[in-house]
C-alpha cells in the first residue's frame, strides 16, 4: 500500500462531491438530523461500495437503503468496540464503587487490559466494516481469520500507519474549522460529507489493497480486478461473492469470474 497514493486519490475523489449542489446540502442536513444521519453514513458506505472502481461520488438515491445501510454500520462499528468499553468499565468500577476484585484482578489491570484491547478491536473495525459493506453480508465484519489475513497482506505496520494519519487528518480539520470564530460551526456542517467520503474512499483502497487489487488513476476506468483467492475460496471481482474456487460464474451476480 502507498500511503501517499492512497491520500492523493481520495482527496480528488472527494474534491468531486462538490460537483452536485443539491447532492452536497442533503448530505449536510442528513448528517444533522437524528435517525436522518444514518442515510448519511449509509452513502459513505456507498462510496466504498463502489471503490476503487468508481471514480466520482455516487448519486444520492435509494434513501431508505442508505438509512439500513448506515444503522447496520453504527451497529457493527458499537459491537466491534462494546467488549473492551465494557472491560474498561468495569475496572473503574471496580476501582471507584467496589471492595473486591474483578474476575480475581485488581481494576486498574482490568482498565489496562481494556486499553490494549480497545485499539486492536478498532483496527479489526476498520476493516471489518469494509468487509462487510463489500461483500454485503453482516458475519464478514467478524471474520476474524479473514481480517487478520488482510491486514496481513496490506502489512501490520502501513495498515497502522495509515490508521494514525487518517485519525491526525480528520482531527486536524475538524478542530481547525470547529475554531473558526462565529462561522466555525457551520464551516465543521459543510465539511462534515467531505471527511466522510474522504475517510471511506481512503479505507477501501486500503481494503483493496488487502484484497490483491489498487486503486484506478482518477479520470480513468478500471476494468474488475481478478478475483483473490483466500484459503481456497473465491471472491467475485463485481460483487464481493465467495464462490467455490475455479469456478466460472458468480452465484449471485451472474458475472464471469476473471482468473
Amino acid at each position: 500500500m502507498n500511503l501517499g497514493e492512497n491520500i492523493g486519490n481520495s482527496f480528488e475523489y472527494t474534491k468531486k462531491l462538490a460537483a452536485d449542489a443539491k447532492r452536497l446540502v442533503l448530505l449536510i442536513v442528513f448528517s444533522i438530523i437524528p435517525i436522518l444521519n444514518f442515510i448519511t453514513l449509509g452513502y459513505f458506505s456507498q462510496v466504498m461500495k463502489e471503490s476503487p472502481e468508481g471514480n466520482a461520488p455516487p448519486e444520492l438515491k435509494n434513501l431508505g437503503g442508505l438509512l439500513v445501510q448506515g444503522l447496520m454500520v453504527f451497529i457493527v462499528a458499537i459491537l466491534w468496540v462494546i467488549i473492551p468499553v465494557a472491560i474498561i468499565g468495569a475496572g473503574f468500577w471496580q476501582m471507584w464503587y467496589a471492595y473486591y476484585m474483578v474476575f480475581g484482578f485488581p481494576g486498574w489491570l482490568i482498565v489496562v487490559a481494556g486499553l490494549v484491547l480497545l485499539p486492536i478491536f478498532c483496527l479489526l473495525m476498520f476493516v471489518g466494516l469494509a468487509n462487510m459493506i463489500k461483500q454485503g453480508s453482516i458475519a464478514k465484519a467478524f471474520a476474524v481469520g479473514e481480517l487478520v489475513s488482510i491486514i496481513k497482506r496490506i502489512g501490520v505496520v502501513s495498515y497502522i500507519v495509515w490508521v494514525v494519519v487518517m485519525y491526525i487528518i480528520i482531527v486536524v480539520v475538524g478542530a481547525i474549522a470547529a475554531m473558526v470564530p462565529v462561522v466555525g460551526w457551520l464551516i465543521s456542517m459543510v465539511i462534515t460529507p467531505f471527511i466522510g467520503v474522504f475517510a471511506f474512499r481512503s479505507s477501501a483502497l486500503v481494503y483493496a489493497s488487502g484484497k490483491g487489487y489498487a486503486a484506478p488513476a482518477q479520470g480513468s476506468a478500471m476494468p474488475p480486478p481478478p478475483p483473490p483467492t483466500i484459503a481456497g475460496k473465491t471472491f467475485c471481482p463485481q460483487c464481493g461473492t465467495e464462490n467455490a474456487t475455479g469456478a466460472r460464474f458468480c452465484v449471485k451476480c451472474g458475472k464471469e469470474i476473471r482468473g
